[in-house]
C-alpha cells in the first residue's frame, strides 16, 4: 500500500506519528505536504501550494489520506461543492481511494461553528466521488485527545493519540457508511509554514 498526505496544520502533528504507524502496518508512504492555514480556495489561488499537493497525490496511486477542513470559511452548499470537485479532478487524479478526515474538534469558540458547519458538508459532499471516504475528525478527536492552549490543535501527546486512532482507521471498510469512525519519525523540512516530503 503506497500512501501520501496532503493536509493543513493539523497535518504537521500528525504526520511523524501517522508516518511512522503506517508503516509499521507495511505501508509505504510516497509522500507528505502540510501547509499552516490551508483551505481547499486558498490550495486553488496557489500555484505552489497546487504543485506539492499534485506531487504527493501523483505518487500514491493506492490511496491519498487528505486533513482539510479546520481552515474553511465557506458555508454556502454550492461553493464548498465546486472547491471539492476541484480538488478531486485536479488534485486527487491518480490515487485509487481517497480518505479524507474532516475537521478536528475545537474549543475556541470562534472556529467552533465554522468547523461543525464544514465537518456537515464535507459528510455530504466527499463521498460524491466514488474513490472518496469521510472520516469523522470530530468525533475522532472530542475526547481523549488533548488540545493545546489555542484550542485548536493538540499538544504532542494529543496528536500521537490521534494518529493512533486514525491508524486503526486506516483503511475504511468499504461496506461502512460515510463519515463512521471506527474507533519511526518523519524528517522533513519547514519552511515558510510548509512541511514537505516527496518520495521517490
Amino acid at each position: 500500500m503506497r500512501v501520501g498526505i496532503v493536509g493543513d496544520s493539523q497535518s504537521e502533528g500528525l504526520a511523524p506519528w501517522l508516518v511512522a504507524y503506517l508503516e509499521a502496518k507495511g505501508w509505504q508512504i510516497a509522500g507528505v505536504f502540510a501547509s499552516r492555514g490551508m483551505s481547499l480556495s486558498n490550495m486553488r489561488a496557489s500555484a505552489e501550494r497546487t504543485a506539492h499537493a499534485r506531487a504527493v497525490a501523483d505518487g500514491s496511486p493506492d490511496a491519498l489520506v487528505v486533513v482539510l477542513g479546520g481552515n474553511n470559511a465557506i458555508s454556502d452548499r454550492a461553493a464548498y461543492a465546486e472547491l471539492v470537485s476541484w480538488f478531486m479532478g485536479s488534485i486527487a487524479v491518480r490515487p485509487r481511494e481517497i480518505w479524507w478526515i474532516g475537521p478536528a474538534a475545537s474549543l475556541a469558540a470562534d472556529r467552533h461553528t465554522q468547523r461543525l458547519r464544514t465537518r456537515e458538508l464535507q459528510r455530504e459532499l466527499v463521498p460524491r466521488d466514488r474513490r472518496a471516504k469521510w472520516i469523522d475528525g470530530w468525533a475522532m478527536t472530542s475526547s481523549g485527545v488533548q488540545h493545546a492552549p489555542d484550542g485548536l490543535h493538540f499538544t504532542r501527546a494529543g496528536y500521537q493519540a490521534w494518529a493512533a486512532r486514525l491508524a486503526r482507521a486506516l483503511p475504511p471498510s468499504s461496506s461502512a457508511p460515510a463519515g463512521l469512525y471506527v474507533g519511526a519519525a518523519l524528517l522533513g523540512v519547514a519552511v515558510g509554514g510548509f512541511l514537505a516530503l516527496v518520495r521517490g
